[in-house]
């Protein structure tokens, strides 16, 4: 029965199949995809800076969805009404 230091050890390219396999994602290129191994658990502090990251990105990108959206709404409304003025 293996150590849990020896359990620990796992190859490279192991980790690296086996972390993009729980994310689902499309079968690894091992010589173009590299993964550190901080960031492949939540509790690391690289994790949660990313996480931060990830969620001002979002947020980012809702407050330009959400500007498009009024200027597109505007521009309808107003040339409704002046369809309706003439």
């Amino acid at each position: 029965m293996p150590t849990t230091l020896q359990r620990e050890r796992v190859p490279e390219t192991i980790f690296k199949v086996l972390v993009c396999r729980s994310k689902r994602s499309s079968p690894p290129n091992l010589l173009n995809h590299s993964i550190d191994r901080a960031s492949a658990f939540p509790e690391t502090e690289l994790h949660a800076t990313q996480k931060r990251v990830w969620k001002l990105e979002n947020e980012k990108r809702k407050a330009i969805r959400t500007a498009k959206l009024n200027f597109q709404f505007s521009l309808a409304f107003t040339s409704t009404a002046r369809q309706r003025a003439e």
